[in-house]
């Protein structure tokens, strides 16, 4: 479970930068740059399966360790 959570905690701050890392991109330089905004949102698009695979890795996990399941 410890290697679960580990992983978890990962995915969460990788998430984390990357929305800080967004938010700072679109404020501040995409006025001078489109090309290279429209090549990060091409990356992230790419990014997408594996964004979907940590999500389902998640409700797994909260399922399995704690017995949770998502609303729906």
């Amino acid at each position: 479970m410890t290697e679960h959570l580990n992983l978890i905690v990962r995915q969460l701050t990788h998430l984390q930068r990357m929305r800080e890392y967004l938010a700072h991109f679109v404020n501040h330089e995409y006025k001078e740059d489109a090309d290279r905004l429209t090549q990060l949102f091409m990356e992230m698009i790419k990014a997408t399966p594996e964004r979907f695979d940590f999500h389902k890795k998640l409700l797994n996990f909260c399922r399995d360790a704690y017995g949770v399941k998502p609303v729906r």
